[in-house]
């Protein structure tokens, strides 16, 4: 029997909720409902006979060697009052940013959040606080600092509620509180109860796979630039790694002298934004790069055909020919890197993808192979066949049953969307085929409206599919003077790579001896 682990982490001022939650806990244990398949066990510093403080170290690094961390449960409990707490060494304990914390709560709270914000399921996060004010709070600078706490992310961001903090107004109206939560937490852990979230991602990925048919065939895929479209589209790895190579070779050959000094404080400017957000959580600047990159392409070339015709009157040494080395590479590398955003930066910034084609293209493939490799990373992807969808009232009625989704379409995308928020990702939902359901002419009614939701939600990427020539008879009509929400992309097909997809996807030694196939072992 796994037990189910709770760090219950409070300033000293709520003796009484902590009491109140070994009584909740207590009561639940003597319920053969719950210890029929779990106990709960609370992992509180100050518990039985407490934690052995050691005279020569913090009390928090004593609490860290004896107990289990935050980090190493299931449920972090936050709870409180009025004080916030006592602020931590700082030689030991500092945030991420390197600002001191400002208490031991504060910092089991951080432990918990940086857990789940590395993708994480667990600990689930449980915070409460006392309905209190001032001058009930007589303490002014902890009532200051716990106001503060709840202000800041991930509770609040520009003024909003961003997270949730439950309320209470008394220790026994927490106490019932917890116990309902707690029985709700642990109804999902019970036999029997519904898939965790995983489990139900992947088995929708398998329906898929399986509706797909004879379009998807997953031992025989090709890789084509569509691969890139959805690394930049999902904010993969390889698109930011690709974007800061770029960036980084144009960085390596610009000039140093001070014809370029305004422009390096550009581009300085730029690798200091994306250092600071490493996983792009918000959409870069794309558009001050295009336009620095411009810039340096453009004095690159001045500053060379300059240097040109100064040839004359200079000795071609072996500094003069660097000069002009670099000035051509720092404008060829710009133009490069300029391409690149122009090509892909719109789909990390729309966050909707519109792909075309002709029928028998591959678009069916490709977007079931992109759903499958997203979850096998780790990732969040849900998709749907047009053709599966029944003639329902909406469409969002006809895709929830179909992806066995027992909530309102609200509540799946709220899901989706927290998820990836909670993994530091972006959540792909693919709708295929768009022509082949049910009375096509729905999606021009609701599609906009279905769009919009997506766009509230900003860990969320759209993905639809449309055959070519059913385009305007599928897609919704836009006003005049209003931006498409969607990046049209043409499926590549098997443009450049026929040879390559014959022989991955037919068995090569039966046609080779008939000349269809090319010579598949000379292939590297």
């Amino acid at each position: 029997m796994m037990p189910y682990r709770m760090f219950l982490s409070s300033p000293g001022d709520c003796v009484e909720e902590r009491s109140a939650v070994h009584a909740v806990v207590a009561r639940m244990n003597a319920d053969p409902l719950v210890s029929a398949f779990t106990r709960l066990e609370v992992i509180a510093w100050d518990w039985g006979a407490g934690v052995p403080l050691e005279a020569f170290s913090s009390p928090q690094i004593s609490v860290n060697r004896h107990l289990p961390t935050p980090d190493d449960c299931d449920l972090f409990l936050g709870i409180f009052n009025c004080r916030f707490g006592t602020p931590l060494p700082d030689l030991e304990f500092r945030k991420i940013d390197g600002t001191p914390y400002q208490s031991g709560s504060e910092y089991e709270f951080h432990r918990a959040w940086e857990t789940r914000r590395r993708g994480l399921p667990r600990p689930e996060i449980l915070m409460y606080r006392r309905q209190q004010e001032l001058p009930v709070c007589q303490d002014v600078k902890q009532w200051q600092k716990l106001e503060a706490f709840f202000q800041q992310t991930p509770f609040m961001e520009n003024g909003q509620w961003t997270g949730a903090v439950d309320r209470y107004q008394s220790p026994d109206e927490f106490a019932q509180k917890l116990e309902g939560h707690l029985r709700r937490l642990l109804s999902q852990r019970q036999p029997g109860s519904l898939p965790i979230f995983g489990d139900w991602l992947n088995d929708q990925a398998s329906l898929l796979t399986v509706n797909a048919g004879p379009r998807y065939t997953g031992n025989a895929h090709v890789e084509t630039d569509i691969g890139q479209a959805f690394d930049w589209l999902l904010v993969k790895q390889p698109a930011i790694a690709g974007l800061d190579k770029a960036l980084s070779e144009v960085w390596k050959h610009l000039d140093k002298n001070k014809a370029f000094s305004a422009i390096r404080a550009d581009m300085k400017r730029i690798a200091d934004a994306l250092r600071a957000d490493m996983y792009w959580q918000s959409t870069p600047d794309f558009a001050f790069m295009l336009d620095t990159l411009a810039r340096v392409e453009a004095h690159a070339w001045a500053e060379h055909e300059a240097h040109e015709r100064a040839k004359e009157q200079e000795t071609r040494n072996d500094t003069w020919r660097y000069r002009e080395y670099s000035l051509q590479q720092a404008a060829n590398m710009a133009r490069k890197a300029s391409d690149l955003l122009r090509n892909y930066s719109s789909l990390s910034q729309q966050r909707v993808m519109l792909l075309t084609g002709p029928a028998g293209q591959g678009k069916t493939h490709t977007l079931v192979h992109e759903v499958n490799q997203v979850l096998a990373a780790g990732g969040i992807a849900l998709g749907v066949l047009g053709q599966t969808l029944s003639a329902a009232d909406t469409l969002w009625d006809a895709i929830r049953p179909r992806v066995g989704w027992q909530g309102t379409h609200d509540q799946l995308l709220d899901k989706l969307e927290n998820e990836a928020a909670n993994r530091n990702q972006r959540a792909l939902l693919v709708m295929d085929a768009l022509n082949e359901t049910p009375d096509r002419k729905r999606w021009r009614n609701e599609l906009a409206g279905m769009i919009q939701e997506v766009f509230r939600r900003p860990h969320l990427v759209l993905v639809i599919s449309v055959r070519t020539d059913y385009l305007e008879q599928t897609l919704p009509l836009l006003p005049d003077g209003t931006d498409i929400p969607w990046v049209k992309w043409e499926h590549p097909g098997f443009s450049g790579v026929v040879s390559t997809f014959l022989c991955e996807i037919i068995p090569g030694h039966f046609l080779q001896e008939r000349q269809i196939l090319p010579d598949c072992s000379q292939r590297v």
